[in-house]
């Protein structure tokens, strides 16, 4: 939103693999990896924002990716 100076959300696969990057807030990871569904498992994230008040958030956490 519009409460934020900077924001990168990024995916890993367990190889530490870049699978998906955006710095939209609003954009979600689709479970894709260059256009094909990328393999169930787990996927760690990091989420990075600076708020308008120049404060720094880190989130590091994971993820299963189930269909």
């Amino acid at each position: 939103g519009d409460e934020l100076r900077s924001y990168d959300f990024t995916v890993f696969n367990r190889w530490g693999e870049e699978v998906f990057q955006t710095g939209n807030p609003d954009e979600g990871w689709d479970g894709t990896f260059n256009g094909e569904l990328a393999p169930l498992g787990t996927y760690i994230y990091t989420v990075k924002a600076v708020g308008l008040d120049g404060k720094a958030y880190q989130k590091n956490g994971a993820v299963a990716l189930i269909r």
